[in-house]
């Protein structure tokens, strides 16, 4: 997808990793390609949704502490943990 993320903090505020995450394990779910990821406020909200309604990854994350710009590194973790989870399973 051509993300390096380097953490768990400030890679995920403009949602494309998180965008990628859903796709690399859903790509029934939207055309990569057609997304547009310039506006990190819908790239959160559309990833936290496919991966609640489509995988049960429930949206442990607050949109707006990723927009903040500074959000909670265990609470990315925590998050990214349960793709981990929904890869073992499926």
């Amino acid at each position: 997808y051509g993300f390096n993320p380097q953490n768990f903090d400030k890679d995920f505020c403009d949602g494309n990793v998180l965008l990628a995450l859903v796709h690399s394990l859903r790509p029934d779910l939207y055309q990569w390609n057609t997304l547009n990821r310039t506006n990190a406020a819908n790239n959160i909200m559309f990833a936290l949704a496919n991966a609640d309604k489509h995988m049960g990854i429930p949206p442990l994350l607050d949109p707006n502490m990723l927009l903040g710009g500074n959000p909670d590194e265990k609470a990315v973790m925590t998050y990214v943990v349960q793709f981990l989870c929904y890869q073992q399973e499926n």
